[in-house]
Formats: C-alpha cells, structure tokens, sequence
C-alpha cells in the first residue's frame, strides 16, 4: 500500500477572535520593529530639538542679523548696544536723491531719519518653543531683520518740500512773438509735480535698507502746444517775415517798411495744440497812407472847433486810400518769401469815416454840463495841466464810443511836453513825469458825472485831497488806471477843455439826455487815524495828517421832473500819515 505525499503547507490559519496572536507571527513581529523605530525616533528628535532650543540663545535667537549685523544669541542690552555702535558705519549719513533733472544730497539726520535700535531688538525676539523657529537654527539658518525706523515726520515733510519747490514747474506753452523786428521763439516745458507722500516713503525705505540713493516719483504733464508746432510756425511763417524790410511801391514812390515796424501788424494765437498767425494788413494799409501824406492824401474826417465859445463844424475831406484788399493779397505773400518782398499798392478814392454831413448832424447843439477845479499854482501844474486840457479840448465821442483820458492824453513823457511833478504812489507823495494830471482827471470826471454819461472806469486817490470833492474825484496813471466813460446817447458829444494857471474847466456839448443830476452825499464814517513817519529818504516830501474815511456819492438822474435812476459810487479813504523829512521839501498835496 503506497502513502500518498504530504498536501504543501498553506497560508497559517486567521486569529481567532479574541485569543493572543502567536509572538512568532510575521506581523507581529514587523508591527514591534515598527514600534521600536518610532521610539528611537522620538528619542532622536527630542534631543535634536533641545540641542537647538538650547543652541536659540539666552535672549535674541540664534542667527538673528539686521542689515548684516549679527545680534543672535546676544542679551537684549548688548544688542541694542551693537546696533548702536555698528549701524552708522552701515547706513550712510547722506542719500542721494534724483527728481526729474536735478540731484539733491540729503543729511539723513537732519531729514528726521533715524534707527530705534531698542524696537529693532525688540523686533527680533526672544527663543521659540516653534519647531519651525527652533530646527533651522540648528542648520546655521539666518533671519535677516531691517531696522525699525525713528522718523521725524515735520523734518522728513519739510525736506521733501524743499525738494518739490525746486523741481516742481508749471508748464509753459510753445509760444512765437515778434519783438524788435524779430521772431522770438518761446521753448516750450512740461509740469513737473514731485509725489511729495511717494519721495518720504522711497527715503525711508532707502535709509533701512541702507541704500545711498534714491530716485524720486515725478509726475509730468507735456505742454499743449509743444516744440513741433513752434518749429513749424518758426520755418513757415515768423523766420521769413522778419527776413528782412519790405518793399511797398505806391503812386511811383517806394516805401521801405522794416521789420520792426512789420511787427506791429503780426499776431500769433493759441487754437488748441496748434499756433496761427494773422496779419492786419487794413491797418497795415491804413498806417502806411497817413505816414507818407507827400505820397497818398488821404481823407480827413470832419471835426469841431471852438469859434467864440461854441462848437463849429471843420468840414471833412475826401482823399485817397490804398486798395486793402489787393494790398493784404499781396503783403501776405510777401511776408512768408525771403526773396519775393515788394507789394504794389493801389490807390483809390475814400471818403472820411466822419463827414461834413454826419457830423452836421450829430445834434452837439447846447452844452449839457460844465465843472472847474482850482489848484494851488505851481509851474509843474501850469505846465502839466494845461497839456492835458490842450489834448483833452475837441474831443469828438460818437454814439456808443468810449472815451479814454489815457487815450487822448498819451504817456506823461518829455516828448509828450509833460514835465515832473508830484503824484500820489502808495499813500504818498512822490516826484515822476506828468504830475497834476489827475486834477485833468478829476474836473474830467465831474463834467462827465453831471452830463449823465455811462461811468466805464474811474479810480478815486488813495488818500483824501480838500480841494477835490469826497468821494467825487478821480486819478489817472498810464497804463494802470484810467478815466473811461461812453456816450450812451443818441447824439455825439463834444468835449471842450480850458485851462488857466491856478484852474482848469471841462464841457461837455451834444443834447441833454437828462433833464437834471443831482449829487447827493452821504456823512463820512469809518474814520481813520493817522500816524506820524520821520523820513531820511532823499526824495522824501512832507506831508500834513488827514484822517482817512469813507462816504457814499449818489449820482440821481431826473427825466420829465422824475427821478429815474440812481447810481451809488462808494469810496474808501486811507489815512493821510503825518511825514516829517530831516531833508524837508516843499509840502504839496
């Protein structure tokens, strides 16, 4: 009988529930090993992770640098004590900055920056229980700090302020004029604007960073008409126009016009980015016939003369005027050759703007108002009054025109036959061409008051003169403050101006619009006390107190026996100041 072979052993059969598991089991015993490796592990990393705890430092933690400065490990006051001493050869006393084109060198000290080395250690810390603060110390890992900053925001504000004065600009438009027969081209210029909040923080960040320089945020705005568009009108237009005189031929003569009188005739204007020019080549025309009389006769407009104190009409004549048309064609194409510079003019028969009939009819019939002022005589008043009343007198204002005493009158100059007197600058008397003429003024303005006629511009003196009335007066200055007032009636209106020394009339002539004018004055008020001055000055003049006030002047307009319109001027006076000179000149109001 043959045995058969023994089954091949099979997988150990499963635990059973609740009974030990064999020690000589394979999982068991990988489950022990596994146990045993975990316990060594622990153990290992607990003793690793005191090495490093213990390797953090009593106080800073172990690896701690700020800008390069190793403080890890140190007490608190020796770091402190560290920074103190290391930083200033770390951090420059002096930060370049740059803005736009210019360079500034800043003292950071005296900008308010400074480091607060205490907070800075404080910054750093002390040794953690964090395994992830405590392990990389252990492998030489660093923790690179930036100083905590001391600002002193008034001194950093105001040294970036001071920086954003020099830089910032507005910006300046491409511009082309013409001065002294000559084109003169304007560069053009962005805005700068220095971020002065941006600039402060770009300095502190530097200072703890311990750069050196620094470059500040400019914000730019380019200009509307830029350098393009100048050089264009330069090339096209103001270069060949002042190239050189030109030519006008005119009744078989030949008139030379140079470019510095061309000049006055061209204009360039601002149209959004781009530059145009203009030339006013009517006046142009009409300038060049009244200046050369020995070759074109040009009309002239009827006027009014004073025969036996009353107005008489000086007939008008007609003349002759050069063709504008033909002559502006002409003369502007003229202006933008450099060769091609002669204009032939025609000339055509012309009437006057104002003929013998028009001014026949202008209806300066009666006289409407008449005012005289006196004046202490003095031979710089004879003189400069009396001027002004020879320029003033004839004055012909048509209806809706404004008349202009510094028009009429012209600048105060030698040329002019003004000579120096005393004016009024500031509150006080001083000597200057044309001196007195405010007396013209103000007898001017008295006439014009009580005719009725529209106030377009009038200046009271500053300081209050007796023999003038309060608050009813006037002062002129050239090219400052004027007399102006319209006709703003239906007929002209004639001025006659009569002087003598020691008093000085204005009339006005046309036909009464108004029946009456009544000036009604208000009380002074607001009185003013004045001050005594001792002056050494060499043009020093004395002057007498006078308290300065304010009134009120009521111009009432009647029609028909009715009142129907008032018209309220209200002037302020300032105080007269009592001026004693230790080199006296005669007193003079």
């Amino acid at each position: 009988m043959v045995t058969p072979p023994a089954p091949p052993p099979g997988p150990p059969p499963p635990p059973v529930p609740g009974l030990p598991e064999p020690e000589s089991s394979p999982s068991f015993l990988a489950r022990r090993l596994a146990v045993t490796i975990a316990a060594v592990a622990v153990l290992l990393g607990l003793g690793l992770y005191v090495t490093a705890y213990a390797s953090a430092g009593s106080e800073v933690k172990k690896g701690t640098t700020v800008l390069g400065i190793d403080i890890g490990g140190l007490s608190r006051p020796d770091a402190e004590s560290k920074l103190t001493t290391e930083l200033p050869a770390v951090i420059s006393s002096k930060v370049t900055v740059t803005a736009a084109d210019k360079t500034f060198t800043l003292d950071t000290v005296k900008s308010g920056l400074a480091v607060d080395a205490r907070a800075t250690v404080e910054r750093a810390g002390e040794r953690s229980l964090n395994p992830g603060v405590v392990f990389p110390v252990l492998f030489g890992a660093k923790d690179n700090l930036q100083p905590v900053l001391s600002v002193d925001e008034a001194a950093l504000n105001a040294v970036v302020e001071g920086i954003a004065k020099k830089v910032n600009q507005k910006a300046r438009e491409g511009r082309v004029k013409f001065e002294g027969g000559q084109a003169v081209a304007s560069k053009p210029r962005e805005a700068r604007t220095l971020l002065v909040a941006e600039t402060a923080q770009a300095l502190r960040e530097a200072y703890t960073s311990g750069a050196t320089s620094v470059t500040a945020p400019v914000q730019s705005t380019p200009p509307v008409v830029g350098q393009a568009e100048v050089d264009r009108v330069m090339k096209e237009f103001a270069t060949p126009a002042m190239s050189g005189p030109v030519t006008v031929s005119l009744n078989g003569q030949a008139i030379s016009l140079s470019t510095a009188k061309l000049d006055d005739y061209l204009k360039i204007s601002v149209n959004g980015p781009t530059l145009s020019w203009t030339v006013n080549t009517d006046k142009m025309a009409t300038d060049v016939a009244e200046d050369n009389p020995d070759v074109i006769k040009a009309p002239k407009d009827a006027s009014f003369v004073f025969v036996r104190k009353k107005p008489k009409v000086v007939p008008g004549k007609d003349g002759e005027k050069i063709d504008p048309v033909s002559f502006g064609e002409q003369m502007r194409a003229a202006l933008v050759s450099t060769t091609a510079r002669t204009v032939a003019a025609t000339a055509v028969p012309s009437e006057p703007d104002v003929t013998t009939a028009e001014a026949e009819g202008l209806g300066i019939v009666e006289q409407i108002s008449t005012y005289r002022t006196n004046y202490p005589i003095a031979p710089y008043r004879v003189n400069n009054i009396g001027r002004a009343a020879e320029l003033i007198n004839e004055a012909l204002v048509l209806p809706g025109e404004i008349f202009s005493l510094n028009d009429r009158i012209g600048e105060r100059t030698e040329e002019n036959g003004f000579v120096k007197g005393f004016v009024i600058d500031k509150g006080v008397f001083k000597e200057d061409l044309g001196g007195g003429v405010s007396q013209s003024a103000t007898t001017v303005f008295n006439a014009v008051f009580f005719a009725g006629l529209k106030d377009i511009e009038h200046h009271t003196h500053s300081l209050y003169i007796s023999r003038y009335p309060a608050g009813r007066e006037a002062t002129v200055a050239f090219g400052s403050k004027d007399l102006r007032f319209q006709n703003d009636t239906p007929t002209g209106i004639l001025v006659r101006a009569v002087a003598k020394p020691g008093w000085i009339r204005v009339s006005i002539w046309g036909t009464k619009y108004y029946d009456k004018i009544e000036s009604v004055s208000s009380e002074r008020s607001d009185y003013k006390e004045t001050t005594s001055i001792t002056s050494a000055a060499p043009d020093c003049v004395p002057q007498s107190p006078v308290p300065g006030f304010e009134i009120d002047v009521t111009r009432v307009f009647y029609q028909g026996g009715k009142v129907v319109k008032r018209e309220k001027f209200h002037t302020e006076y300032i105080p007269t100041d009592r001026i004693t000179c230790t080199n006296p000149r005669p007193d003079d109001d």
